[in-house]
C-alpha cells in the first residue's frame, strides 16, 4: 500500500496513508470465482432449448468472456463440445439440442478451469 500527499498552492497539506495499492497485472484477482446455471427441466429430443450461465464472484456483472459447454450422458461425456458468446453483464444464454433421450448434464469450463455443472434433466423421445 502507497500513501498520497497532496499539497496545495496556498500552503494546505493533506496525506491519505493506504490510499493505493500497485498489484501486479497476473496476481489480480480473478473476476470470477465460478458459474451456476438457472436449473434446466426435462426436454425432448431434436427440441432447441436455451441454458442459462452465470457468472459468479465479487466482479461477476463485469465478466464478458466465454466457457466452453460440454454435454454428458448417463456422467458420460458425449463428445458435444462449443463455446458460448461473450457473457453480458455476469450472465450468457446459450442454445442447445440433444438428439438421443437420457439422462443429461451440462458443464461449463473457463480457459482457468473453473467449471460448474447444471441439475441433472431428462431428455424424452417426442411421442
Amino acid at each position: 500500500m502507497h500513501e498520497i500527499r497532496v499539497k496545495l498552492g496556498d500552503g494546505r497539506e493533506a496525506s491519505f496513508p493506504d490510499a493505493y495499492e500497485v498489484r501486479d497485472p497476473n496476481e489480480a484477482p480473478a473476476p470470477v470465482a465460478g458459474y451456476w446455471f438457472d436449473s434446466i427441466p426435462d426436454q425432448y429430443v431434436n427440441e432447441p432449448f436455451t441454458v442459462i450461465i452465470h457468472a459468479e464472484g465479487t466482479h461477476a456483472e463485469r465478466f464478458n468472456g466465454k466457457v466452453t459447454v460440454l454435454i454428458y450422458q448417463e456422467g458420460v461425456p458425449t463428445g458435444f463440445s462449443v463455446q458460448t458468446s461473450r457473457f453480458s453483464r455476469g450472465v450468457v444464454r446459450h442454445d442447445l439440442s440433444i438428439p438421443a433421450p437420457g439422462n443429461y448434464l451440462v458443464v461449463v469450463q473457463d480457459a482457468q478451469n473453473r467449471s460448474a455443472t447444471s441439475n441433472s434433466f431428462q431428455v424424452h423421445a417426442k411421442n
